[in-house]
């Protein structure tokens, strides 16, 4: 029996959380899947499976790396292009990560700013996670929506874009600024 793509997406998604199982010590691996789920939860299936689920699995381990210290009311903004040598996974788009308070319209404005600068947006991935942190801002745990207390904590924008690769570190600069400017307006 032929298998739906919603199931490969399923089967896909199960192969990364047997990645973080195999690669990361059990309190950070249960905290780190939650994650995942949500990250590529609401990622249609089809764009799912057209990536290869290594670079699943280095895209979301980077995001959730980035987002490990945030001050309240505090956009965090990094645009980059992954090489395998520097961040572990490789993409042919360069990458911008942004976590941020939720609030309405953060895609369409940060989309709306990339498309100004005539940059084709390839991947959108945008999970809305509750996060717990300490009064530092630093990463305590996500709390799934499976739990009791999927309320507590900030609900956080997690944004994953990709766009035309850019080599020039003074573009990945302006870029960033553009975008701290756009979220902070």
């Amino acid at each position: 029996m032929a298998l739906t793509a919603q199931e490969m997406k399923s089967k896909k998604i199960t192969e990364i959380l047997a990645m973080i199982d195999s690669r990361l010590e059990n309190k950070q691996a249960k905290d780190i899947k939650i994650f995942v789920q949500k990250m590529y939860k609401r990622l249609p299936a089809e764009e799912v499976l057209s990536i290869k689920a290594e670079r699943l699995y280095g895209s979301a381990l980077s995001v959730y790396k980035f987002a490990a210290n945030r001050e309240a009311e505090t956009a965090k903004v990094r645009v980059f292009s992954p090489t395998l040598e520097e961040h572990g996974w490789k993409t042919s788009h360069t990458v911008i990560e942004i976590v941020n308070d939720d609030m309405p319209f953060l895609v369409d404005s940060v989309t709306a700013a990339l498309s100004q600068r005539g940059l084709n947006v390839h991947l959108v991935i945008h999970p809305v996670l509750h996060v717990e942190r300490d009064k530092k801002g630093a990463h305590v745990k996500f709390h799934d929506s499976a739990e009791k207390n999927a309320q507590k904590g900030i609900a956080e924008s997690f944004m994953h874009l990709e766009i035309d690769e850019q080599s020039d570190p003074a573009v990945l600069a302006e870029i960033e600024r553009e975008l701290f400017y756009v979220l902070g307006d």
